[in-house]
């Protein structure tokens, strides 16, 4: 037991130490791409439990050079008292983009810290259009909650002021992709050029959420993902690499005590809301800390927040995209405390452990 806390309180360190030097003094746009814009930063509800949070901007020259449109995928955290996320995200994207030069907000999906941003970024650029799959619609219109019953521990949290209710948007600010514009899951442009966006299509990837997308950027193949998986959470080994990782982490393990104490919390000791996934140990992880003793590396995860959540509908997107492979260069998720995204071959190391995946990711 006394190893089991040993291993918890290294990987929770060590998960604070990677999230605090990747991001600290982040507050601004960076470019990771050609035209392709990251601003990341830690959202820390409470003090020592910090989030990494990604939004992304697509610059789109117009006719005249100096002039170009910008399109923003994905909104993210509210203020709290205990974090300005928003604000300074709102700081950052003015020095970017002036007044009426935001073309368009493109959702990969509604839970809170993709949305929170909407209603600062309307008030702020009225003529942009809201672009999200039609499947999310009545998360963001007040018709339907992803979480029925959120539970003790976000009942608190919502007491203590530190998380909020969904926004509630009108339908008719909202241009909807449907599954209709890509029958055989195809990266699809058409949609988002009638929304005036010239350089991205979707990619239909549910699972996380019922109308979950990603975007892909042609010019330069990187595909901005969302929450397909996220790769915040350490793997920790203690001695020998050579203990198997359990398939579906739903109760204690030492490999993975911070993806534990983060479910546990969730869930306030039932299991009930969320499931996870974390591979065997493969190329996509990324050592952080190695001695002969201790290897802690940050491994991709799959987040499954229950009931709106569906278990093999994310791993399949997930094959999904390892079957596209070609059509794509890098995969850079949404919550990533390393903020270096995917290489190809990283996500197709690890999609070819997960069940069904196999000839998806040869």
């Amino acid at each position: 037991m006394a190893l089991s806390r040993l291993a918890l309180l290294a990987g929770l360190a060590a998960a604070l130490l990677a999230a605090s030097n990747s991001l600290r003094g982040t507050c601004t746009f960076k470019e990771i791409v050609q035209d392709v814009f990251r601003y990341q930063r830690l959202w820390q509800p409470l003090p020592g439990f910090p989030a990494a949070a990604t939004i992304w901007l697509v610059r789109e020259q117009g006719e005249a050079e100096a002039q170009p449109q910008w399109v923003l995928i994905d909104a993210g955290f509210p203020d709290r008292w205990s974090d300005a996320w928003n604000t300074q995200m709102m700081q950052a994207l003015r020095k970017m983009v002036p007044a009426g030069r935001l073309k368009a907000i493109l959702l990969t999906h509604s839970h809170t810290d993709h949305v929170a941003g909407v209603p600062n970024l309307l008030a702020a650029y009225p003529d942009a259009q809201v672009v999200v799959h039609e499947k999310e619609v009545p998360f963001l219109t007040g018709q339907a909650k992803h979480l029925a019953d959120p539970g003790t521990f976000w009942r608190v949290l919502h007491t203590l002021g530190l998380v909020n209710e969904m926004i509630t948007l009108p339908r008719d600010r909202l241009r909807l992709l449907r599954d209709a514009d890509s029958p055989d899951g195809a990266p699809s442009s058409a949609p988002l050029r009638e929304a005036g966006v010239q350089s991205l299509a979707f990619i239909p990837t549910p699972g996380h959420s019922p109308g979950h997308v990603s975007y892909l950027h042609e010019p330069t193949g990187a595909v901005l993902g969302g929450d397909v998986l996220l790769r915040m959470w350490p793997r920790i080994r203690l001695g020998p690499p050579a203990l198997p990782a359990p398939p579906k982490t739903k109760a204690f393990s030492y490999e993975y005590p911070a993806t534990w104490l983060i479910v546990q919390m969730c869930n306030a000791g039932d299991f009930s809301s969320f499931s996870t996934y974390t591979s065997e140990p493969t190329a996509a992880d990324r050592p952080v800390l190695q001695t002969r003793f201790l290897t802690v590396s940050i491994t991709p995860t799959l987040i499954c927040p229950e009931p709106t959540c569906d278990y093999k509908q994310i791993q399949g997107s997930v094959c999904h995209m390892a079957a596209l492979s070609d059509k794509w260069t890098q995969f850079w998720p949404n919550h990533d405390v390393l903020g270096q995204g995917m290489s190809r071959e990283e996500f197709l190391a690890f999609a070819a452990q997960m069940p069904g995946c196999d000839a998806a990711a040869s």
